[in-house]
């Protein structure tokens, strides 16, 4: 039986018991969730899940989740595309770190459309400094690196962007296995 990908976005006001239905539909549609990230930002809730489901199912389980969807609540579905990275492209963390102000992901996310390097996945936060209180930013993306860029430079890019900023900046080969953001 063939099998489609299907990537379902949840976008509302967080509540207890949005997981447990809309993974009821997942599970009553025959639908497996492959991958999904999940998070409260300020008040709401959001969720991404890429769902293998039978070709015959896609529709059975969209109808099923905008049963969810309200003001309060959006539910959207879409077959997924297939990505795969570039050929010999490597994948590499980038973390950064530092002082919260404006701009910082836009600055990077800039330099690597540039380059024409992938931002596979990419994880931000702001925390206060336990010393002062200051709101620090922390990002850790996946990046997917063309092997025609020689690191050596990507580094040096990343370096001088970093002093720009004033933030500290790592870039590191990722090892073999599951992604090394731990999701």
């Amino acid at each position: 039986m063939k099998r489609s990908q299907v990537l379902i976005t949840v976008v509302g006001r967080d509540r207890p018991g949005i997981v447990e239905k809309i993974s009821g539909n997942i599970v009553e549609c025959g639908g497996n969730v492959e991958q999904s990230r999940m998070a409260r930002l300020g008040g709401e809730f959001a969720a991404f899940l890429l769902v293998s489901v039978a070709e015959a199912g896609v529709d059975k389980l969209s109808r099923a989740l905008e049963t969810h969807g309200s003001a309060e609540l959006v539910v959207t579905t879409r077959l997924a595309s297939s990505h795969r990275p570039a050929e010999g492209a490597v994948p590499h963390t980038l973390t950064v770190r530092g002082a919260d102000h404006e701009g910082i992901i836009h600055d990077f996310g800039a330099l690597m459309a540039r380059r024409g390097i992938n931002i596979a996945e990419m994880t931000t936060s702001v925390d206060p400094s336990p010393v002062s209180g200051t709101p620090m930013f922390s990002m850790r993306a996946t990046v997917e690196v063309p092997t025609s860029i020689p690191v050596k430079d990507l580094r040096q890019w990343i370096d001088d962007l970093a002093d720009e900023l004033a933030v500290d900046a790592e870039l590191k080969v990722q090892g073999p296995g599951p992604s090394s953001l731990g999701l």
